[in-house]
């Protein structure tokens, strides 16, 4: 009887597939599911930036699911709250791997730091915006960066200043100054970013740290006065830098020196917190201001914000979630035409990052590319200045040296 059932149950699978041969004229493709696993520090001291990543991750892959799909393939997003602890990467690493994850994100450098032996031995490729651990760039490597290094940041900052120092016609060495938060993240700028400004021509002032999230950083701002700092520059969040400002506002030392943060420090969360603070600070990124309408992947964040979310919020961290979620699902697609969809995984996606020859990222950054001995994407950064409380141009495409540890 069991036999006979399962022989009815498979003939009416037949005639199924016959019907729909007969009314689509091919038979029924079943897709392949390839999960990926998203490392969210969602809660913790990187909360709201993360929320923000993670809003711009899942609307990609919403949109892309609608508009954009991968013929033979269906994408099933994991997510687990890792905190930005170190202690909850591995756990969660494990239950992925054995949930049978193809790739994953990662959104710090947390993350990058705790992961990066274990995801090399389980060859699993994420990518990452945590760009402070400058190990994980070395081949053969599973994580890929989102962006250049921290301390190229610094250079793109140091590079465009340079320029301006110079054209008002000072003659004297230009003084950086380094203020920052005490994580690997906050100072992972400054064991290569320093030395380099020193021999591009700037005086480099000792550093000052800070921890936690800083109601007054009247200290550090005081003592860079009176060292004579021209540049501070710090690789912190929103809540941090809107601190700063504010500070620096309160203290006359708005117009004496220009203040400049990474791609954190820019966005709608500053302007909000540190109000007319904000005047004239820079900030390093390493894509498109929502500024530029005319851009086709602003335009995209724009869309997917209206259609998912219900309005335009322009918060900078919602861009950089578009960035890793385009970048892995053009790793998918281009492995499931070169290989079948039948044979995306780990393997394959890993692959076809390390051999797909441009990523387009609709103007939102430079095309990426990947290689087989190379985990950054692209070597050229932005720098944005606050506006009337808007985020605008004010020079792009600056090419940075790719600063990295020397070989051992």
């Amino acid at each position: 009887m069991e036999k006979r059932g399962k022989g009815k149950w498979a003939m009416s699978m037949v005639g199924i597939g016959l019907i729909l041969v007969f009314l689509t004229g091919s038979l029924p493709v079943w897709a392949k599911e390839v999960k990926l696993g998203v490392f969210g520090d969602v809660t913790g001291p990187i909360a709201f930036t993360a929320q923000q990543f993670w809003k711009g991750y899942s609307d990609y892959f919403k949109w892309m699911e609608k508009y954009d799909s991968i013929p033979g393939v269906t994408i099933n997003i994991l997510m687990e709250d890792t905190g930005y602890d170190p202690k909850r990467y591995l756990p969660v690493l494990k239950k992925f791997e054995t949930a049978g994850i193809s790739a994953g994100y990662i959104m710090g450098t947390m993350g990058t730091m705790t992961m990066n032996d274990e995801l090399r031995r389980l060859k699993i490729p994420c990518v990452s915006e945590g760009s402070g651990f400058p190990p994980a760039i070395e081949p053969p490597g599973y994580i890929f960066l989102l962006r250049p290094l921290y301390p190229d940041v610094l250079t793109a900052g140091c590079i465009y200043f340079m320029d301006l120092w110079k054209k008002a016609g000072h003659k004297e060495k230009p003084k950086v100054i380094t203020i920052t938060w005490d994580t690997p993240y906050g100072r992972a700028h400054i064991e290569l970013g320093e030395p380099w400004a020193a021999k591009y021509g700037f005086e480099v002032l000792p550093a000052q740290l800070f921890a936690g999230q800083p109601s007054d950083l009247s200290t550090q701002l005081l003592r860079a006065k009176s060292l004579g700092a021209d540049l501070i520059f710090s690789n912190i969040l929103e809540g941090h830098f809107a601190v700063l400002l504010k500070d620096a506002k309160r203290l006359g030392l708005q117009g004496k020196m220009q203040f400049c943060g990474g791609s954190e420090c820019r966005g709608a969360e500053v302007v909000k917190l540190a109000g007319d603070a904000a005047e004239g600070a820079w900030s390093v990124n390493h894509f498109a201001d929502w500024s530029e309408t005319k851009n086709k992947g602003i335009q995209l964040g724009m869309q997917m914000q209206k259609e998912f979310r219900g309005g335009i919020d322009y918060q900078t961290q919602y861009l950089m979630g578009v960035i890793p979620a385009r970048i892995t699902a053009e790793a998918i697609r281009y492995a499931a035409k070169t290989f079948g969809p039948d044979h995306v995984n780990k393997e394959t996606i890993h692959k076809a990052l390390t051999t797909v020859q441009k990523i387009d990222m609709l103007g939102l950054t430079p095309d990426a590319s990947f290689s087989p001995t190379e985990r950054r994407p692209f070597k050229y950064l932005n720098v944005s200045k606050c506006v009337n409380g808007v985020w605008v141009k004010e020079k792009y495409g600056i090419e940075v040296p790719w600063l990295k540890p020397e070989s051992k």
